[in-house]
């Protein structure tokens, strides 16, 4: 009796390892999709947008809206009526 208890026991620690196996490889797949995901994402990103640095977009920006502002008959400055 002892013997076969041992053998269940044996037998039910190699289906945990089993069962930890998979679980890892479901979640190394999970996160090479998350990182696939990323990549493809990044790739939009520079293909809509290409690479510009953020201190020039946000300076022509600025140039713009003055532009604007000065067009429409304004000094730049914010007058509450």
């Amino acid at each position: 009796m002892e013997e076969s208890g041992r053998r269940k026991r044996k037998m039910g620690n190699e289906e945990e390892k089993d069962d930890e196996d998979d679980e890892e490889k479901k979640v190394e797949k999970f996160f090479a999709l998350i990182r696939s995901t990323r990549e493809v994402r990044d790739r939009l990103r520079n293909v809509v947008v290409p690479n510009v640095p953020k201190e020039e977009e946000n300076q022509k920006r600025k140039e713009e809206e003055k532009a604007a502002v000065t067009a429409a008959g304004g000094d730049g400055r914010w007058n509450p009526t």
